[in-house]
């Protein structure tokens, strides 16, 4: 029977961890920067509002 892998305890090296970012950083700058994506941030803020200000 294999082992099942727990991912929090995953030791990634940061090395390994900035390489990732770096690929990510230009798509996910372009997908922000577009209407597509203020859009959809827009959307994700409005969603949060009511836990932000739970009195109001």
């Amino acid at each position: 029977m294999a082992e099942s892998m727990n991912i929090e305890e995953m030791e990634i090296p940061d090395d390994a961890i900035e390489r990732i970012a770096r690929c990510l950083l230009p798509a996910l700058q372009a997908f922000f920067e577009s209407d597509e994506g203020k859009g959809e941030f827009a959307r994700w803020l409005a969603q949060r509002e009511p836990l932000n200000n739970p009195a109001a």
